[in-house]
Order: structure tokens, then sequence, then C-alpha cells
């Protein structure tokens, strides 16, 4: 029975020389990585963010301008207006980062008024351009295109929304 007792003893000191863990510095390295990559994830991550909303402003942008330019090549009047000559897509000075699209007929219908784009964004400049009807092309020189640029304010990232004399629309993203 002495060496039952005996034998009990030992195997519990033997069981605790053999217990495996982490030490503290251990887990505070493992933690300091982690936090390390998180932060590097994240700042990347924000980066992404801004650069997906500017694309989608300047996709606005460029959307209704082409919508502008469809209404105008089919010839699609809308309601109170007898002759038209095209449709204007026109950037407000006011209320700022807005812009509109309008039938030029012989009584300006608006067909969308003050779109605003997201927040944290600016158009540049504030000017208008008409599309004239049935495809006959922009009232844009054809030496001088005109540009839309879209701002991110806090980045200051710009998107160039190009259009040509011949209505033709690249977007820049830079």
């Amino acid at each position: 029975m002495f060496s039952l007792l005996k034998n009990l003893k030992s195997n519990k000191k033997t069981s605790q020389r053999f217990i495996k863990g982490f030490s503290l510095v251990e887990v505070i390295l493992v933690v300091a990585i982690i936090a390390s990559l998180f932060a590097v994830g994240y700042a990347n991550f924000r980066g992404y963010q801004r650069r997906q909303s500017i694309m989608a402003a300047a996709r606005q942008v460029e959307g209704d301008i082409r919508l502008a330019e469809e209404y105008a090549s089919s010839g699609k009047k809308p309601t109170g207006c007898t002759l038209l000559n095209g449709y204007i897509f026109q950037v407000n000075s006011s209320p700022v980062d807005t812009y509109d699209i309008i039938a030029d007929c012989p009584t300006d219908v608006v067909v969308k008024n003050d779109i605003a784009i997201s927040s944290g964004m600016t158009l540049t400049p504030s000017s208008s351009m008409m599309f004239k009807v049935l495809g006959l092309g922009t009232d844009i020189p054809s030496d001088n295109p005109k540009t839309i640029i879209v701002t991110q304010t806090e980045t200051q990232e710009k998107v160039d929304i190009v259009i040509t004399y011949s209505g033709v629309i690249t977007v820049d993203f830079e």
C-alpha cells in the first residue's frame, strides 16, 4: 500500500512537469501581431471604400449624362414639349453638387431636377451642355471637349468625365 501511495505522488509530480501552456510574453506577442494585421487591413479597406465611393458618384453622373444623350438621340419629347431641340445636362452652381437634365423646348421642361451626388463629393465646373436631337451631336466645340470633375472632398481624389463634340463620353479614373 505504501508503494501505491508513493506511485501516486510521483505520477502527480510527473504530470505537473509535463503540463504545457503559453507564457504571458507569447500571448502578448500574438495579440500584438493580430492587432498590427488588423490595423493594416483596416487602412487598406478604408482606402478601397473611398475609391469605390468616388467611382460610384462618377458612374451616377456618367449614367445621367448618357440618359440625356439617349433621350436626345431618340427624340423623346416630354409632356408639354412641342418642338424639341435636345436635352441639356447642367451642373448647378446653386444648390452646389447637384445637376439637372432639361428638355430644350420653347418652354424648357425639367426632366430631372437638383440631382445630388453622394455626400463628400463635389462637381466642378458649373456648366451645361446640350445633346441635340436625333444624333446630331452636341453644342460642345470640336476643339474643346467638356470636362466635369468629380472630387472626393476628404482625399481630393478626382475623376474626370470628358464629353466630346460628337457625344462620346469617357470616364478617367485617376
